[in-house]
Parts: structure tokens; C-alpha cells; sequence
């Protein structure tokens, strides 16, 4: 994807559908409002850019491997399994643990998004590398602070009282995330 315009909206388009990290934003927004969510863009940031560029540079070295694929993504739906669990656990206070940036970090850092960001969406050997890196970098932000907003615009349009339901509706949406994944294992 050499083309900077097609790239910035492959990027989007991607970090745009729901998904782990945006479910735990949207997740933060919604129990702890904008404000004291938005060091959470830090977590997702880092983790994305050591995840999308660790894969880049592995398919650079090894090549693809479905098996490579197939384990990483039984990694991710474990995780998002257990990650399930502990939302559906958890209280929906602003204090809750539940949103915190290593969360936030683990959970970004093994989105499978990954897996199209690294070798599809970056181009293998960019003109100008530190240009995709800054735009990555402004782009990654900007999505999460969007999901953020709409979790805490969600809270408020929905009610206060609307919140003790947020852990939970994370977690179920984890859990599809989690058996989206397994059901691709299995076929």
C-alpha cells in the first residue's frame, strides 16, 4: 500500500470497526468519562506499534505461516476470553481496575488487527517509513479517542444509571470477539 491517502484510510477503516480495544474504550468513556480515559490512548499507541511492527518484521524474516497465525490467534481468543470473565466481574465504578492502561495495553497489543495492519496494510519497504509511522501514530489516538467519546456520549444519552451495565456488555462483546476467532481456528 504505497498510496499515503490509501493507507490512512485502510488504517481508519480498520481501527474504525469494533473490536477489543475499542470495546474497552468505549468501555472507559462510558464508567470513567473522556477525561479521565484519555491516558488510556498511550497503552493503545505502544502496543500497537510494538505489535504491528513485531509482525511486520517477522513475515519480513520468516514469511506467513497459517500455523504461526492459527497459535497466535488461540493466544488472543484465551485472552479475550479471560478478559471476558473479569469484565463480567467487575463493578462499573470510576475506580474500576477493569479499564486500566495494562488491560488496555495486553489487549491491544494481541488484537488481531494486528494481523492485517503488519502484513497487508504497511507497506513491506516504505519510500518514507518515518511518514507511515507518523501517521500510524496520529491515526491510532485519533480513532480511540473517538471510541471514547461515544462510550461517555452513550452514558450520558442512555443514563447514569446505565453504567453498572457496561462491564458486562464489554464482556459479552469480548466473548464474540473470542469465539469469532475460535470458530476461524476451526475450520
Amino acid at each position: 500500500m504505497e498510496s499515503l491517502i490509501a493507507f490512512c484510510l485502510s488504517v481508519l477503516t480498520l481501527l474504525a470497526v469494533p473490536g477489543p480495544t475499542n470495546t474497552l474504550l468505549a468501555a472507559a468513556g462510558a464508567t470513567k468519562g473522556v477525561r479521565r480515559s484519555l491516558h488510556l490512548l498511550i497503552a493503545e499507541l505502544v502496543a500497537y506499534n510494538i505489535s504491528v511492527f513485531s509482525i511486520r518484521a517477522i513475515v519480513d524474516a520468516f514469511g506467513r505461516s497459517s500455523t504461526a497465525e492459527t497459535v497466535f490467534r488461540a493466544v488472543v481468543a484465551a485472552y479475550l476470553l479471560y478478559l471476558a470473565i473479569r469484565l463480567w466481574r467487575a463493578n462499573a465504578t470510576p475506580s474500576a481496575r477493569s479499564f486500566d492502561a495494562r488491560r488496555l495495553f495486553v489487549t491491544t497489543f494481541f488484537n488481531p488487527k494486528c494481523l492485517i495492519l503488519g502484513p497487508v496494510i504497511f507497506p513491506a519497504q516504505p519510500s518514507e517509513p518515518a511518514l507511515y509511522f507518523g501517521l500510524f501514530s496520529i491515526l491510532v489516538p485519533s480513532v480511540g479517542a473517538a471510541w471514547i467519546f461515544a462510550g461517555s456520549v452513550a452514558t450520558r444519552v442512555a443514563g447514569e444509571r446505565y453504567v453498572v451495565w457496561v462491564p458486562r456488555v464489554a464482556s459479552l462483546a469480548l466473548g464474540i470477539f473470542a469465539a469469532v476467532l475460535l470458530v476461524g481456528i476451526a475450520r
